[in-house]
């Protein structure tokens, strides 16, 4: 990444500083507006249902700008959270989760692209910096995302992540533009022996980033309590990811290192299903932080690995990681309404996530020549 490295790694910054300042408070913002677990599940639901509708469009009109989408999605973004500063009606938070949606595909797919072009022996170390940023940053940013709240409220916590986003678009301008073409057809045929990995990977995604979230929300009433919580369950797993995955380039034994580290994600989700109280809770949450910041960055760098058109292959990825958060959104309702707790919707996810280490051992390994 020489060619616009500055403003590569500027607006991955800021929109990692921006994002999770966002994530961490947006459940107990929701829950501060009257919003019940079922509902702010629904509102999950749409959100990520939102992603497949810009992923459509680009494959439809066959091509993207880099530079342009990037700047597209950081103003997207943080025109939502001006929204959510501004407005706190049904309506504006519907419009936030649909913006939102549109948002983090037109920033993320070009980046991908652009992260990933130069191909390298040490993908699976690229992967794990690609993850371990957002993770390292995650360690702090919490915290400060509750302290903020505690002290000014959610509206400063919003206005603060929207500067923060801004200030990113600044970087983007330094970003080399570059057209990446590519067909929905072209993307599916990309990522073929990929298609059912990612898709169950989008469960795990869901699982994390807001099941995980919204029973930890039960535990605690004060914003600086949860986000000092998901701060300090976060650290465990940043010195591990970066260990692991460079052990994983010199042995060159994916198929292990992916099968311990998504079986080991999807038990951690099961196992913490059946936390009764904070400790077990705690323990449960270091537990999956720890394996999903292990387990991610390897079918990224698999993918990468195969050497093909990697425009096609991340407009792929997007597609079914897009549609694994979507149905795992719509099966979280369905457990929800059928068994009454989130805990059991847990369950069924971990469930979920850890068929992804079946499914890969007896099925795709050999077509995708893992050793």
């Amino acid at each position: 990444m020489k060619n616009g490295n500055e403003g590569v790694l500027g607006v991955f910054f800021a929109w990692t500083i921006a994002t999770i300042l966002l994530g961490t408070m947006l459940y107990p913002y929701l829950q501060s507006e009257g919003f019940s677990e079922l509902e702010m599940l629904g509102l999950a639901t749409i959100g990520f249902g939102a992603f497949l509708i810009p992923i459509l469009l680009i494959a439809s009109y066959g091509r993207t700008h880099s530079k342009s989408s990037i700047f597209a999605g950081m103003s997207i973004m943080a025109a939502s959270l001006l929204l959510l500063y501004s407005d706190s009606s049904l309506a504006a938070i519907l419009a936030y989760f649909l913006l939102s949606g549109f948002g983090i595909i037109l920033f993320w797919y070009p980046l991908n692209v652009i992260w990933f072009r130069k191909k390298t022996e040490e993908n699976a170390f690229r992967g794990a910096l690609y993850y371990a940023i957002p993770v390292s940053i995650g360690v702090a940013v919490p915290a400060v995302a509750g302290l903020i709240t505690g002290l000014w409220g959610f509206a400063a916590l919003f206005a603060t992540a929207a500067a923060v986003m801004v200030l990113g678009l600044a970087f983007s301008q330094r970003i080399e533009e570059k057209k990446l073409r590519g067909s929905l057809r072209q993307a599916v045929s990309a990522v073929s022996g990929f298609r059912t990995l990612f898709f169950i990977e989008g469960f795990a995604w869901f699982s994390i980033s807001v099941v995980a979230l919204l029973i930890t929300l039960r535990y605690f009433s004060l914003p600086a309590d949860f986000g000092s919580f998901i701060s300090v369950t976060a650290f465990i797993a940043v010195a591990l990811s970066f260990i692991f995955a460079k052990m994983s380039d010199k042995s060159k034994k994916r198929r292990e290192f992916l099968l311990v580290f998504s079986g080991g994600l999807g038990i951690s989700l099961v196992l913490s299903s059946f936390a009764g109280t904070l400790e077990w809770w705690f323990w449960g949450m270091v537990g999956i932080s720890f394996f999903k910041t292990l387990f991610f960055p390897f079918p990224l760098a698999i993918l990468v690995d195969r050497r093909g058109n990697l425009a096609h292959a991340m407009l792929g990825r997007e597609l079914f990681l897009s549609l694994g958060r979507f149905a795992a959104g719509i099966v979280s309702v369905g457990a929800y309404l059928a068994l009454g707790s989130l805990n059991s919707v847990l369950l069924a996810l971990g469930a979920i996530v850890f068929a992804y280490s079946l499914v890969f051992e007896f099925s795709k390994k050999k077509k995708l020549g893992v050793k």
